[in-house]
């Protein structure tokens, strides 16, 4: 995938200036395009697929799962699988935030 994305000129990789043992991968200003073009049809489909099924209780019982899931990473995690105490980073990829609903706010 991230050839791919490369290639489209969506992606770059660079030497992580913090530490020279890791790459960073970035989007480039055409592949942050492509996210924000992309998004409003991702987060509908998702919609569709995980959340319509669901009844309102289940609904509530999976948003206080994630929130128990997220608290227990905590904020310094990044996500990063390669241990190390949160040596990982969580993606900068722009200044959009969506609510819970899915719905783009302002920054």
């Amino acid at each position: 995938m991230r050839e791919r994305l490369e290639k489209e000129g969506w992606l770059y990789r660079t030497a992580d200036p913090g530490d020279g043992r890791f790459t960073l991968a970035l989007l480039t200003d055409e592949g942050w395009g492509k996210v924000v073009d992309t998004a409003p049809g991702h987060v509908a489909e998702v919609r569709r697929l995980v959340l319509d099924p669901l009844t309102k209780a289940q609904q509530k019982q999976l948003r206080e799962i994630g929130r128990r899931i997220n608290n227990a990473i905590g904020p310094d995690s990044g996500g990063d699988s390669r241990g190390g105490g949160g040596r990982g980073r969580q993606a900068e990829v722009g200044p959009q935030k969506y609510d819970e609903s899915g719905e783009a706010g302002s920054p």
